[in-house]
């Protein structure tokens, strides 16, 4: 029977996490209670379309060997769905296995490692880049997720992504401090057209508090506006 259930509370729980975390090991302590408090194992965050790749993943080192050595980012089926979807959407090797030799070879190693089935949330970044965040399990069985609210989902994985882009970016020159989870998240939806109302309504907060965020942002970058800051925020690597 397909493992069914409501993903909001979880979703909710790992916003509140993703505010208060500043290392790796408490980004990834977060990530492993939302994984099984979702009833998954693995957890995978991906962000690509740059010229670097960034990921944070508890997959068993072995299959992380395996898919950096055979280079399958680029012929995942998973990451071309997300690309295309980008929307959340369960996965399984049974459902989206097909007749391409080296799709079956990516699932045969996939399946050796214990990866079988997922459930997937993509949402883009900004300049062509897209992040995602997928659950994997051991179980063949596609999983049936129920995600009502889709942008409390992408604010999720947006504030996972500005965490994790906090930590494998220097802080940029003429600032005392990084930004924070909101200053980046707000940031974030700025450089993909986002208005401070439709940001503040994504996140739960009040416009006026958008536009603070985005200030601090903008004077941490030394920008002049809102647009020079996602300028220099998208070419510092930032977001």
């Amino acid at each position: 029977m397909a493992r069914s259930h409501l993903m909001n509370k979880q979703l909710g729980e790992l916003i509140d996490a993703m505010e208060v975390t500043r290392e790796e090991d408490t980004i990834r302590s977060a990530l492993h209670t939302f994984t099984l408090a979702s009833s998954f194992q693995y957890y995978a965050y991906f962000c690509f379309g740059g010229p670097e790749a960034t990921a944070l993943t508890n997959y068993p080192l072995k299959w992380q060997d395996t898919y950096l050595e055979n280079d399958y980012r680029h012929i995942d089926p998973v990451v071309t769905t997300a690309q295309r979807k980008m929307a959340p959407f369960p996965w399984s090797i049974t459902e989206m296995n097909d007749q391409d030799r080296r799709h079956r070879a990516f699932f045969s190693d996939a399946e050796r490692h214990g990866i079988r089935s997922g459930f997937t949330i993509p949402i883009k970044t900004g300049f062509g880049r897209v992040a995602m965040l997928t659950l994997a399990s051991e179980t063949e069985e596609q999983p049936s997720i129920v995600v009502r609210d889709i942008m409390r989902a992408a604010t999720a994985v947006s504030f996972v992504h500005a965490n994790i882009a906090r930590l494998t970016n220097n802080v940029p020159k003429g600032s005392n401090a990084p930004l924070s989870s909101r200053e980046l998240t707000c940031l974030t939806w700025a450089s993909l057209g986002k208005t401070n109302a439709e940001t503040a309504q994504m996140i739960g907060i009040a416009e006026n508090t958008v536009r603070f965020y985005l200030i601090q942002a903008r004077d941490k970058l030394g920008a002049t506006n809102i647009p020079h800051s996602v300028r220099l925020a998208v070419k510092r690597g930032i977001i």
